[in-house]
């Protein structure tokens, strides 16, 4: 009898000090449709949410550098558009972007003028929309961090061919949260960028949008040949609508093949629960709208008509005086 309690003890210590759903657990393909169902499901609502946050991220490094990096940001959601307002050593970058244009604007902190840096129309150029979706996902990341897979949505990466699904199961031991275990390679040779992520992890909760509380992997650099484990963990989370947004995170990585680990820690509060419309938009800080309609018929095109005009006069004025006696 003592024999058989010892040896439910020493089992429900191992299991203990495994670490977070690392039991033997058999893959469930049922629960893996759930997930894909629900991760997508989420995707969808995520194009309606609209809210406006702070956030402070601090970063540390090993070796240790001059002194941690802090960088303050707010970051506004609405839909699929959004702004980001960050001060910088010329001034406040305001990059934002909206049904019509993109744009990016620097104020200067002393409230004396906006310089225009960028002004770009959507929907025209291939080239050029991709440049915008780029810049914009950054902020977009950040704000939505517990819908995304280091910097890209995870609805959009589970959808990847090179996103392998190698076992889904519930966590023990009351089932309430949801494993993922993957492999996942990126080959981008426009961003030059040549990754893999091995013995990758998530664990999300389902009765809450599919939400992510943790993930990891190891990291392969095939660039630099650099590898190591990388962590993210998500700690508290503020509801938007039926959306939980995640206000603390920290994320770790730790190289192996040589003496560097980065530590970030990351902070949000929600000052809006609705970003207005309007600050996705020029005039809202005191610029005109541009008119892309008026194309070659705007003002340069009529001083085109009148140029024109004026050398038909000139012409017929030069013909008339040649035909005089």
């Amino acid at each position: 009898m003592a024999r058989a309690s010892v040896t439910v003890h020493t089992a429900v210590s191992l299991y203990l000090l495994l670490p977070l759903g690392m039991s033997a657990q058999e893959h469930d393909p049922h629960l893996q449709e759930r997930f894909v169902q629900g991760v997508e499901q989420a995707s969808v609502k995520l194009q309606e949410i609209s809210f406006r946050i702070r956030t402070v991220t601090t970063t540390t490094e090993s070796p240790a550098a001059d002194k941690p990096d802090r960088r303050e940001r707010e970051i506004g959601i609405r839909g699929p558009y959004g702004v980001e307002t960050r001060v910088t050593q010329n001034g406040i970058l305001v990059q934002a972007t909206n049904d019509v244009y993109a744009f990016v604007l620097l104020r200067s902190s002393q409230g004396t003028g906006n310089s225009l840096q960028f002004l770009e129309r959507v929907g025209v150029n291939a080239a050029i929309d991709a440049k915008i979706a780029s810049v914009a996902q950054g902020p977009r990341s950040i704000a939505l961090a517990a819908y995304y897979l280091w910097d890209e949505p995870l609805g959009q990466v589970i959808r990847r061919n090179s996103f392998k699904i190698k076992r889904v199961f519930a966590l023990a031991p009351d089932g309430a949260f949801v494993r993922v275990e993957f492999d996942y390679a990126i080959d981008d040779p426009s961003q030059k960028l040549r990754v893999r992520y091995t013995d990758g992890y998530l664990i999300c909760d389902p009765a809450r949008q599919w939400v992510l509380k943790e993930y990891g992997a190891t990291f392969h650099n095939l660039n630099d040949n650099g590898i190591g484990p990388t962590r993210t963990v998500f700690e508290h989370y503020e509801s938007i609508g039926e959306m939980p947004i995640a206000t603390e995170a920290s994320h770790t990585f730790k190289r192996r093949d040589k003496d560097y680990t980065s530590h970030s820690v990351m902070a949000f509060e929600v000052l809006e629960r609705e970003l207005p419309e309007e600050v996705l938009y020029l005039s809202y800080y005191g610029l005109p709208e541009p008119n892309f309609g008026r194309s070659w018929q705007g003002t340069w095109g009529w001083y085109f008509v009148g140029g024109c005009l004026c050398l038909i006069v000139g012409i017929i004025l030069v013909r008339r005086r040649k035909a005089k006696p």
